[in-house]
């Protein structure tokens, strides 16, 4: 998708490949809450088991396969001639985007965990925790297509500053309106920071991917967010351990809104496309 959609209308695009995720966060806790409600915790991990199984045995299928299979080869010919070893890359530049993808990664793993632990305290049980969940990720699916277009009109820095304010904003309101209904409305702006950020990731790294090593360098771009997946739940028990739970809280909020304020002041410097705007 990077080397055969437009830039100008590269957030929309990769804001429709990550809707493919959003469809699965929807899905998946509303089918365990729903699971959870006749039968035992241990049912969901197998059901998931089965479909991680299930994916593999459709990707398999050359037939289910072939449209996407004939784009990856012919984008693999086209560039095959000027592919080279080296990468014509300011990294500089790529690793000071990546600090705030970074952050971005951090608050989206650390978002179903922390939840999890918050329903917990707060006495409910797993299919309500569960159901929150697939709420959350209904509303994302919501905001998912407008933030889509806003990337290809406002810019990559506004979107992805504007999803950690409001990322970064729920986390921070559950200490301190840490009931059920301030948690309901936390994970309402969790949710909509995440449902505006839909794909930023992909469309940043597809900004700063090059021409020639396209491939080389998404690999590269993706460590960014893996370290974060990574280290995100580390950082969420070392917390625990030494503080309580709401300090958790507090910490990758505050690491968010840091997020949100470095995207916009380092806009300078990373030079991400700023929106085609219409008169």
């Amino acid at each position: 998708m990077a080397e055969t959609v437009a830039a100008k209308d590269r957030g929309k695009a990769m804001t429709s490949l990550g809707g493919a995720q959003r469809a699965g966060f929807l899905a998946g806790p509303l089918v365990g809450s729903l699971m959870l409600i006749w039968l035992p915790l241990w049912t969901v991990f197998a059901f998931s088991i089965v479909l991680v199984l299930a994916a593999t045995v459709l990707l398999r299928i050359p037939r289910f396969n072939l449209t996407f299979d004939r784009a990856t080869a012919q984008a693999r010919e086209n560039r095959a001639a000027a592919e080279t070893s080296q990468l014509s890359v300011a990294w500089n530049t790529v690793f000071i985007a990546g600090i705030g993808v970074s952050l971005l990664s951090v608050a989206r793993v650390s978002q179903p965990i922390l939840v999890a632990l918050w329903g917990l305290h707060l006495g409910w049980s797993e299919a309500q925790i569960s159901l929150a969940i697939a709420l959350g990720s209904a509303l994302e699916m919501v905001l998912m297509f407008p933030g889509g277009y806003l990337k290809d009109r406002v810019g990559r820095s506004f979107i992805l500053s504007l999803c950690l304010v409001f990322f970064g904003g729920g986390f921070l309101l559950v200490p301190f309106w840490g009931g059920s209904w301030g948690s309901i409305f936390a994970l309402v702006c969790m949710s909509v920071g995440n449902g505006l950020g839909s794909g930023i990731n992909m469309t940043i790294g597809a900004d700063l991917s090059p021409d020639t090593g396209r491939a080389k360098f998404l690999s590269i771009w993706s460590m960014f967010s893996q370290v974060a997946v990574v280290g995100g739940p580390l950082g969420i028990s070392a917390v625990l351990t030494a503080f309580a739970l709401p300090a958790t809280f507090i910490l990758v909020g505050s690491l968010t809104i840091f997020g949100a304020v470095w995207a916009l002041a380092t806009q300078p410097i990373t030079k991400l496309p700023t929106g085609s705007r219409r008169s």
